[in-house]
């Protein structure tokens, strides 16, 4: 006894939705933000990822500590573990 295909919760499809890649980002209280087609939605994350990161480090790095000691030590840390 199988359920009818018409109307069931396929888990391969919804878990699919969220895996695949797209040229749209969708943002909470439906904002959708169009991306341009060269840059689909995995590579923007990845630059902004990295964007993030080189701003903190910017902005929190000591340059006359030659161990990060701090906050600099916690981004070490989470830079290390990615």
């Amino acid at each position: 006894m199988s359920a009818p295909e018409t109307g069931s919760f396929q888990l391969s499809d919804y878990i699919m939705h969220h895996v695949a890649n797209s040229n749209e980002w969708r943002l909470p209280f439906n904002v959708h933000v169009s991306l341009p087609e060269y840059l689909s939605l995995h590579g923007f994350m990845a630059l902004l990822g990295a964007a993030i990161l080189i701003l903190l480090f910017t902005v929190f790095y000591k340059h006359n500590s030659r161990v990060p000691t701090g906050l600099t030590n916690v981004l070490e840390l989470g830079v290390i573990f990615v």
